[in-house]
């Protein structure tokens, strides 16, 4: 289930980035937003990205062109005081140079468990190719998952050891 919103502070009160979430998808990442947002920070995650048109724009474009989008980090995350899960967490190296006294932290779980649980999530999710053929949101965040997680991620080898080493 979708965790709920993060209300977020007015533009004036902005707070720094307190942690960045280096962990994968399937890892407990909606657990740990719903605790961080219990505890009081704002979070940036997988969701909140599906629910913003800029974001999910700023995001195809660079899915599409890396090397000619950089992600504006700062302008992404105002507001938030957390970030994790796909596709934030693949650019945890950046997030700490731009956010230097932001603290990481890595969730992890069993990763043969995780690469099972991972793609078992794709191969429910074939409808979604479906869909994305006449849904232009639904294929900007096709694109985007696939750019976060098979591209940078796993580099485009799809078998079990890869998957796993990546993790």
């Amino acid at each position: 289930r979708p965790p709920r919103s993060t209300p977020l502070p007015t533009r004036a009160t902005f707070p720094p980035m307190k942690l960045i979430g280096a962990g994968f998808s399937r890892t407990g990442t909606i657990s740990l937003q719903e605790a961080l947002i219990t505890l009081g920070l704002p979070c940036y995650h997988f969701f909140e990205l599906m629910s913003k048109d800029a974001d999910l724009d700023i995001w195809y474009k660079y899915s599409l062109d890396p090397a000619g989008s950089p992600l504006p980090y700062k302008a992404l995350l105002e507001g938030y005081e957390a970030c994790l899960d796909f596709p934030i967490c693949v650019h945890y190296r950046e997030l700490m140079e731009e956010f230097p006294d932001a603290k990481v932290i890595l969730t992890v779980r069993d990763a043969e468990k995780w690469r099972d649980s991972l793609a078992k999530i794709f191969r429910t999710c074939g409808w979604v190719i479906v869909f994305a053929l006449v849904c232009p949101r639904l294929l900007k965040v096709l694109v985007i998952g696939v750019r976060a997680s098979f591209v940078d991620t796993f580099k485009m080898h799809l078998d079990r050891a890869n998957w796993i080493e990546a993790f």
